[in-house]
């Protein structure tokens, strides 16, 4: 899953599947990356529930033996991202995360209505000049590659078509 530095290993496209109610899971090699998105409608409860996803150990079963019915049950503890839209904010900052999260937000103080949250174990960085209240850009680096993930609120009510000019 991750490296003796903490930071996580392959990504790679292709074998995503659910792993449960929240995300989609890419499979690499030596480990995963869990990456769901959400919109919490500003709400402190569904900020809960997905600080208890973000700490899941998730289960794996491992394919059963060649005439055997049963697998091997399987923990793995895997990096996890939220992309996230309305997040609960209180006085303009995000709120209700749990500190064992990294929290990317385009800009603090404002109408916050897009953020990422990352565990500690992903090695990923603000891409600034892409991000603002209503989307956020991050990179993250895996086995030398370079990833960028985008969460974007498009209000119903924009003039502007989407995407976003700063997409």
């Amino acid at each position: 899953m991750t490296t003796s530095t903490n930071r996580p290993t392959n990504i790679r496209g292709g074998r995503n599947y659910t792993q449960d109610g929240f995300g989609a899971i890419s499979e690499t090699m030596g480990g995963m990356i869990s990456c769901s998105q959400i919109n919490l409608h500003h709400c402190q409860l569904a900020v809960h529930s997905l600080n208890e996803w973000m700490t899941r150990p998730m289960h794996t079963t491992r394919p059963h033996p060649v005439g055997t019915n049963q697998g091997t049950n399987i923990i793995k503890i895997i990096s996890k991202i939220a992309l996230i839209q309305e997040p609960y904010c209180l006085r303009g900052k995000i709120k209700g995360f749990s500190k064992d999260f990294n929290i990317f937000s385009g800009k603090e103080n404002k109408n916050v209505r897009s953020c990422i949250v990352t565990s500690k174990n992903v090695a990923a960085w603000l891409l600034g000049q892409f991000s603002d209240e209503d989307q956020v850009a991050i990179a993250i680096e895996s086995e030398n590659k370079i990833t960028v993930l985008a969460s974007t609120y498009m209000p119903y009510d924009s003039v502007e078509p989407p995407p976003p000019d700063k997409l």
